[in-house]
């Protein structure tokens, strides 16, 4: 019998087709384009058009109506002897490590309890209980928030502490410029994150059960598989809540304006409010868009390098 792999040898190679070139294909389905066409024209009047917009006018002098001046780096120049804003990337910095520690712990825990549960409606009720919380406003969580950790006699957290004969402990949580910080380090508590949770719980039930019970037959404990066959093949999962806590650790502010508004002093301002500050009170728009260019790059950087130097898998034999 001849050998098959030197029969498909000597066969002559089949000659591929020539891709025919991506413009001459869509003009024959322009009519499909039409239809995205208008999503399109609003994302380039009000996303990309804006932004470069403020990409431009960060190197102006602009009060956000009228005439402009260009300054060039002048803006730049400034941010880097801003107090105010060199304070507030240290604040950012802070609480960014907090927030992506945060994400990528406690929501993991809260899945892997739900996924180990044996009960399969036991499961879709935990599932529940711990999604609830997103119908909740973010606005009214914070001002929550906010009256919990109020100066004594107010605050409910020092109402707890002074009932249970901890008064030396009251504090005027967001009053004390030391204390200030940590305060809205704590908001959210139990921070399960119900979001990350869910992200987290379904790539742990796209684990192929045949990984699972080789596992088990090797005699793995739940905590060692967790850390050797569970976190290994969720790594995208992490990857991605790693990417958005950093957009919107980055980003986010509402919460800190309604909390805090950035007090006392400069003890809980991040750039981002500081960027609305700047724009929107006092009127200088240059110099905003010139710490949004800035917040800008840090995030592109970032994004930039989990992608290249974090590796996910990207399948799982079965």
């Amino acid at each position: 019998m001849a050998n098959v792999g030197s029969y498909a040898s000597d066969v002559a190679p089949v000659p591929t087709r020539r891709p025919r070139g991506h413009f001459r294909q869509g003009v024959k389905v322009w009519h499909l384009y039409a239809f995205i066409a208008p999503s399109f024209l609003l994302l380039l009047a009000f996303e990309y058009y804006p932004a470069a917009l403020a990409i431009f006018h960060a190197f102006t002098d602009w009060t956000g109506s009228g005439a402009w001046t260009w300054t060039g780096l002048d803006n730049f120049r400034q941010l880097t002897q801003d107090f105010a804003f060199l304070l507030s990337l240290r604040n950012m910095v802070i609480l960014l490590a907090w927030q992506l520690f945060r994400a990528l712990t406690v929501p993991l825990i809260f899945a892997e309890f739900i996924y180990n549960f044996p009960s399969r409606r036991a499961q879709y009720w935990f599932r529940l209980l711990l999604v609830i919380p997103l119908v909740i406003p973010a606005v009214v969580e914070s001002l929550v928030w906010r009256f919990f950790l109020n100066p004594p006699p107010l605050g409910l957290i020092n109402m707890i502490l002074g009932s249970i004969g901890l008064k030396s402990l009251e504090h005027a949580w967001l009053g004390d410029p030391h204390l200030a910080l940590l305060g809205l380090m704590f908001t959210g508590f139990p921070w399960v994150l119900p979001i990350a949770m869910l992200i987290y719980y379904a790539g742990l039930q796209g684990i192929p059960d045949s990984i699972i019970d080789a596992s088990r037959i090797d005699g793995a404990s739940t905590l060692r598989r967790i850390f050797s066959v569970d976190i290994p093949l969720i790594s995208g999962q992490l990857k991605l809540i790693f990417i958005l806590n950093i957009i919107g650790g980055i980003q986010d502010f509402a919460w800190i304006l309604i909390i805090t508004n950035g007090g006392p002093g400069y003890s809980t301002l991040v750039p981002a409010l500081y960027m609305y500050d700047t724009a929107f009170s006092s009127g200088e728009f240059g110099y905003g868009s010139a710490i949004g260019l800035v917040l800008f790059i840090i995030i592109f950087v970032l994004t930039v390098t989990n992608n290249r130097f974090i590796r996910t898998n990207a399948a799982v034999d079965g």
